[in-house]
């Protein structure tokens, strides 16, 4: 019997019951849109708080990338134990170090003290993504797997949206601090709501759950240990596919990360407008998150979708370079395409590939990489970004974006034939 048998509930079945699915599904998204709060409210607040506090724009760079460095390296540990470990345990520590964080950095008093709490709660929210793709995978059948990975997003788009509206009220009215703190008691609640409806789910499936999708079986029930890892990623083809993942976390958080900067640089808004603007892109990014399910219709390969968005968001970046400079509405909208092709990839790249590892029991050590090298990109977009804008100016940041998404088509069309032969597999 391997580890995960012991650890997690007997024989986990299927659940067919609507109800206790939309438990599980409701659980999972109110919990990772909190945990976005959490994790975002200092990208969001990034702007005031080097007004109030004096540091520069590289000081505050640094700290978003040693957020998005532990979060990375928490990803990539915490998904290769997360096929061995109860998702439920694993998930609730996740939360609740994080919410104990937020407060920590709601009080802080000194730039150390801060980059070292928010260091520490990149790797609690880590903690967070890949126990929930698992729980997904073993509970859902196929058709409400499948839905789940996309809808699951739209937390990710209404956690952004919602971290800079709060952001930019509260910077307006009362300072940044205040936003860490009520971050920090919502996740304590969610982790006390994620303890009771998750064990509640894993009791309905002990007793009811049903032994019949083949396909996505947790690995207790398809094999006595989980398959080669390394080989498994290479012969699919999704080991070439970290390098545009990186791309791909550099472009989605860099934009978010720095739009606020942006816009007050170039058009002199105030912080507070600059962020209150930034709110709006998650709420389009929505777009590239639903047009993915009738492009896999037409495209059942997600290394090709994911070769199209790069493609378009490429274009939109080429169009900023040329014309984004002549108005602030203008640039809003462009970055507005870039967010929403780069949440495109996220949804193909993240959370649709690694299910086609769920019967190799690869689940989430396979999320866990992929998410890893997605903030690998995401830790260059912070300190990197920030460096970059300093000494080359915008203009030198957007031909590296535009770089990034050229090389990523080429690699994803390169590989959409092995990933097609992978997923065809017997």
């Amino acid at each position: 019997m391997s580890v995960a048998a012991k650890t997690l509930p007997a024989l986990p079945g299927k659940i067919y019951d609507r109800k206790t699915l939309n438990l599980l599904f409701g659980t999972c998204w109110i919990t990772y849109f909190i945990s976005y709060l959490g994790r975002l409210n200092y990208a969001a607040s990034m702007v005031e708080i080097g007004a109030d506090m004096g540091y520069s724009t590289s000081m505050l760079g640094l700290i978003a990338t040693i957020m998005f460095i532990c979060y990375g390296a928490g990803q990539l540990v915490g998904g290769i134990i997360g096929d061995y470990l109860p998702p439920r345990v694993m998930a609730l520590c996740g939360v609740a170090i994080s919410a104990l964080c937020n407060l920590a950095a709601g009080l802080s008093g000194s730039y150390l003290f801060l980059a070292v709490v928010w260091g520490v709660n990149g790797l609690a929210q880590s903690l967070i993504w890949s126990p929930i793709l698992r729980l997904f995978s073993m509970y859902m059948p196929e058709q409400a797997l499948y839905k789940a990975c996309v809808n699951i997003q739209s937390s990710c788009a209404v956690g952004t949206c919602l971290t800079y509206l709060l952001t930019a009220g509260i910077v307006a009215l009362s300072g940044w601090r205040v936003i860490f703190l009520f971050s920090g008691i919502l996740m304590a609640a969610a982790a006390v709501w994620w303890q009771i409806a998750i064990r509640r789910v894993e009791r309905y499936s002990e007793q009811h759950g049903r032994q019949t999708d083949s396909r996505t079986a947790a690995p207790e029930e398809t094999a006595a240990k989980p398959a080669n890892l390394w080989k498994l990623m290479l012969t699919s083809g999704a080991l070439g596919t970290l390098l545009p993942i990186i791309a791909m976390g550099m472009l989605k958080d860099g934009v978010v990360t720095w739009m606020p900067e942006y816009a007050s640089g170039n058009f002199g808004t105030s912080s507070a407008f600059s962020i209150f603007i930034t709110a709006f892109l998650p709420l389009v990014n929505l777009c590239g998150v639903y047009i993915i399910t009738p492009l896999r219709k037409k495209m059942p390969n997600e290394q090709s979708i994911a070769a199209l968005m790069f493609g378009v968001g490429g274009a939109a970046i080429a169009a900023l370079m040329l014309v984004g400079s002549r108005s602030l509405l203008l640039t809003v909208v462009l970055f507005a395409v870039v967010t929403s092709c780069t949440t495109g990839c996220n949804t193909a790249l993240i959370s649709l590939m690694p299910t086609a590892f769920v019967r190799y029991g690869r689940t989430s050590a396979s999320v866990g990489i992929l998410n890893a090298c997605c903030y690998i990109g995401s830790a260059l977009s912070g300190y990197g970004i920030g460096l970059l804008a300093e000494k080359g100016g915008w203009s030198s940041v957007q031909i590296l974006w535009l770089v990034c998404c050229a090389a990523s088509v080429l690699i994803c069309l390169a590989l959409a034939p092995v990933w097609k032969r992978f997923k065809e597999r017997k």
